[in-house]
Formats: C-alpha cells, sequence, structure tokens
C-alpha cells in the first residue's frame, strides 16, 4: 500500500512542479481547470450522478461559471465566500454525524461540489497572478503533501487516540499532531532556503502561524471529504491513482487550503504595495 502510494506520488510531484514554473499563465489555467473537473465528476459520482449526460452537464455548468468568475471582477470576492464556507464545513467536522442533512439534498450536495471546485481553482489562479506566485504555491504543496505524510507516519508509530472515528477511523490525535509539525518544518525550512519569499516580508513567526493554521484546515478538507464518501457509502472517490484512491481523494486538503491561503496571500501582497 504504501509502495503504490510512494511511487504514484513520485510521477505526480515532477508533473506538478513542471506546471507550476514552466508554463504560460494560459496553460496552467488551463490544465488545472481540467484537474478540477475531473475532480468534480468524482463529485458528482458521489452526488448521485450516475448517466454521462447528467455528468456532462453538471461539468459543462462548472466550465460557465468558471469562465464567469474570471472574466469578470468577482474572483475575489467568490474566494472570500468558499473561505467562509470551510468555516462552516469545519464546525461540520466537529458536530457530526449532527447537521449533515444537507447531503440528502442532491441539488445542495451538487452546488456544494461547484464552489468546492471552484474556489480551489480560482485560488490556484490568483497565486499563481501573485508576484513569485510558483513559489506561494510550491509552499501551499509541501505544507499538504508534509502534513500527509508526517500524519501517516507519525500515525502509524505513535497513534493510539482516535481523531474523528465516526469520520475516519484510521485518523489519530498524534498523526495529526505529527502531521501538523512536518509540515510546520517542511515550509518553514523552505522560507529560510528560497529568497523569493522575501518578496511578501513576512516575519517569521507569521509564516509559522499560517503553517499551524492551514496545516489544521488541511486536516479539516480531509475530513470533510470522508463525510461525503461515507454518505456515499465508497472509501474512495474514485480510483485514477494506484493506492491513492480517486483525484478528490488526493486534493481534498489542497481545495480547503488554496482558496483561504489565496485571500490571506493577496491582502497581504496589497498591503505593502
Amino acid at each position: 500500500m504504501l509502495k503504490t502510494r510512494v511511487i504514484a506520488a513520485l510521477i505526480a510531484a515532477p508533473l506538478v512542479i513542471l506546471m507550476l514554473f514552466f508554463t504560460s499563465e494560459a496553460v496552467f489555467t488551463l490544465s488545472f481547470l481540467m484537474l478540477a473537473s475531473i475532480a468534480l465528476y468524482e463529485w458528482g459520482n458521489l452526488a448521485g450522478l450516475h448517466s454521462l449526460a447528467q455528468k456532462t452537464v453538471y461539468i459543462g455548468v462548472y466550465w460557465f461559471a468558471a469562465y464567469w468568475m474570471i472574466e469578470t471582477m468577482y474572483m475575489l470576492y467568490g474566494l472570500i465566500g468558499v473561505s467562509l464556507f470551510w468555516v462552516w464545513a469545519l464546525i461540520m467536522v466537529f458536530i457530526y454525524p449532527a447537521g449533515n442533512h444537507w447531503l440528502s439534498v442532491r441539488l445542495v450536495h451538487l452546488a456544494v461540489g461547484l464552489l468546492l471546485m471552484l474556489g480551489a481553482w480560482m485560488g490556484l489562479v490568483l497565486l499563481k497572478r501573485l508576484p513569485e506566485g510558483e513559489w506561494l504555491l510550491l509552499w501551499t504543496m509541501i505544507l499538504v503533501w508534509g502534513a500527509d505524510v508526517g500524519a501517516y507516519f507519525s500515525g502509524k508509530t505513535f497513534g493510539t487516540h482516535k481523531l474523528a472515528p465516526a469520520i475516519s477511523p484510521g485518523k489519530t490525535r498524534e498523526g495529526a499532531v505529527g502531521g501538523v509539525l512536518v509540515a510546520v518544518a517542511a515550509t518553514l525550512a523552505l522560507v529560510f532556503i528560497v529568497p523569493a519569499y522575501k518578496t511578501f516580508q513576512l516575519p517569521l513567526w507569521l509564516w509559522a502561524g499560517l503553517a499551524v493554521s492551514l496545516a489544521v484546515l488541511s486536516v479539516a478538507g480531509d475530513l470533510f471529504e470522508s463525510i461525503v464518501k461515507r454518505s456515499a457509502g465508497v472509501k474512495d472517490s474514485g480510483s485514477i491513482f494506484p493506492g491513492h484512491g480517486g483525484l478528490l481523494d488526493r486534493i481534498d486538503a489542497l481545495i480547503a487550503v488554496i482558496p483561504v491561503f489565496s485571500c490571506i496571500m493577496y491582502g497581504f501582497y496589497n498591503m505593502h504595495i
């Protein structure tokens, strides 16, 4: 299991870095829109869309909304709205199984999927447009990867207390803490090593605070997707990655972190120009 996870990660990571640093904004935007569409296809399965026609319409609505958002002045407002949604999602994780009745309303379920995929994609585009945006995106991904890897090994080694047994029985509090610590260590090391991060003039304690907050949010994103999968009665959102499940399984934490981080960094950048 671990071997296949590592192999898949080793293949995916260079491709992601290639898209971050060596593609134009147009290619970057379209590439990640396609990836978001695959994740939305998987979300449609979880929400009860079974026919190809239904899924095609669903993705078509997503593409129309994405085009409209990026061609208007509402992208930032949309990202703020998605960030506020994650506050609600965090509450849903804490109070589960109470408050999950929305999953039984298909239109609401589908609308949430559209909102989350739009938020993640718009956040990627906004970060890419900022000065040194590629490095900000790399920082975000290392944070999420670090939290995931740290949680896996910490949980295997020290895990005894369940984090959220009603949602994901395999996750432990020790694993979550270990994941947060690894994410913070990895991202602070990156800030020390790469001069590009000095562009934002953020003190080290603020980078550390961001890393802790976003690492915790990444755990919430993972658990929120687990709630959605549990409601659909499936273990994985798909099978596109050997040992990893579906694309949605691999980016659930990023879906939560990207829109929030993009709003924060956009605000910091505009404070310093």
